[in-house]
């Protein structure tokens, strides 16, 4: 969402408007200055994702020479 802000000895806020909108949103950042957004959103809806983590990788490669 954005709102316009006008600045002054009284602060006064406009009406708020959304920015874009992207379906079932769970992840996403910003930039530092506020510029862009990154949001992670499934490259398929219907299909659950998987993330595997491989714990101590490194000692795998040593035993695979």
């Amino acid at each position: 969402m954005a709102v316009p802000v006008t600045p002054g000895a009284r602060l006064e806020a406009g009406a708020s408007a959304p920015l874009f909108r992207v379906e079932g949103i769970s992840n996403y950042d910003v930039t530092a200055d506020g510029s862009r957004f990154l949001v992670s959103t499934p490259s398929d809806p219907d299909r659950d994702s998987q993330v595997r983590v491989i714990v101590n990788w490194t000692a795998v490669l040593k035993t695979e020479k």
